[in-house]
């Protein structure tokens, strides 16, 4: 039921408006009625209401000073006015204070009936898009913790190469980051001298995410990929720095680190320092060309484990973007694949794409939106 007001300074016209429309089947409830603005204003400043249906001649604050009231302080609730006078000055006014509609009295029942049958419409309608902001709200703020998560990740994997795409889903995010200056660093710690561990190596390396994400004195860092020998981690300084001193006081802060780690849980860890930016584009932008290493066993050519496994992670974060219609995404992985493929012979990069098309092709099947072979 939305809530109701009357105010007319006439007591038959209130009683008449109450007691003749079966307001209850119109959706309707008459929480109050007024003789006089002054009251009706009173009133809403401690109640909640959402429609307001008042005459015009009233004795100290007429309908269009509640309506203009109302306008300026509780723009949510509907005004609607009713009044005898055809002069088109009131209309005009009515405008202005968008007044929901504006009725001539004698009016007549069909035609209120109607006035609030339209107004139930898009009241209904505007709470109903009000619950579906609100829900999607709720679920945003729900998982924005993992999306800013996989913000870094998509970062680091190439699929935000698109300046545009870059500044578009950091202001999504509310992040205080500025893309063209941003002065970050990107390293891998590597798990080695295997010890008996009581806790599994998965546990392992989401304990070593979380130290690196709680605070330390001079950088933030953020884990962008893990797999079971190690982490790779951004990190941004807390206070400008050129590329030397941030390499300089990087090194020094994860020395310690480390040797923290070492000294109270017996883990031994060593840490690689990939590439230091001067800015999140720079970061964006940055690949290493892929290398064959050859294989005496079997021998030929073939891609280290570790780095087939991180571009299988590359393909999955494609065939993701692809299937939710995320065109920049995709394109720059496109452009990232390119870069890294650029040293390798063009046979074994036929190969690899392939790969990647199996890949899409098995993702649609098990989805059922392609059929699936019988050969």
């Amino acid at each position: 039921m939305y809530k109701l007001v009357l105010v007319d300074d006439e007591e038959i016209v209130r009683r008449g408006l109450k007691y003749f429309l079966d307001w209850e089947s119109l959706g309707f409830q008459i929480v109050a009625d007024f003789e006089d603005g002054k009251e009706a204003i009173a009133y809403l400043q401690t109640h909640e209401v959402d429609i307001v249906l008042t005459d015009i001649r009233m004795a100290e604050i007429n309908g269009l000073m509640l309506a203009k009231h109302i306008y300026e302080q509780f723009p949510h609730i509907r005004v609607i006015i009713i009044s005898g006078y055809k002069d088109f000055e009131y209309a005009q006014q009515a405008i202005t204070y968008n007044v929901e509609n504006y009725l001539l009295k004698p009016t007549k029942y069909d035609e209120i009936t109607e006035v609030f049958q339209g107004l139930k419409q898009k009241l209904d309608k505007q709470k109903s898009n009000h619950m579906i902001q609100h829900q999607q709200s709720v679920r945003f703020h729900e998982i924005l913790p993992l999306l800013k998560e996989q913000f870094y990740t998509d970062l680091v994997m190439g699929a935000l190469r698109n300046s545009e795409e870059l500044h578009k889903r950091i202001n999504l995010l509310s992040l205080s980051l500025d893309p063209t200056y941003c002065p970050c660093a990107l390293f891998e710690l590597e798990l080695y001298e295997p010890v008996k561990l009581s806790i599994k190596r998965e546990k392992l390396i989401y304990s070593l995410k979380s130290i690196f994400h709680a605070e330390n004195a001079n950088f933030l860092y953020k884990a962008v990929f893990n797999d079971y020998h190690g982490l790779k981690l951004i990190a941004f300084p807390n206070h400008s720095l050129n590329q030397d001193a941030l390499r300089e006081q990087l090194n020094v802060e994860l020395n310690e680190i480390i040797s923290q780690i070492r000294n109270n849980f017996d883990i031994a860890i060593r840490y690689h320092l990939t590439a230091t930016f001067d800015s999140l584009i720079e970061l964006a932008r940055f690949s290493v060309p892929l290398k064959l290493v050859y294989e005496e066993t079997r021998g030929k050519d073939r891609l280290e484990p570790m780095e087939y496994e991180k571009l299988l992670e590359k393909y999955k974060i494609f065939i993701a973007n692809v299937t939710d219609g995320q065109t920049e995404e995709t394109m720059s992985l496109l452009d990232r694949f390119l870069d890294e493929f650029r040293d390798l012979p063009v046979s074994f990069v036929h190969r690899l794409i392939m790969d990647l098309f199996a890949m899409v092709f098995r993702n649609y099947s098990d989805r059922g939106l392609v059929g699936k072979s019988t050969s």
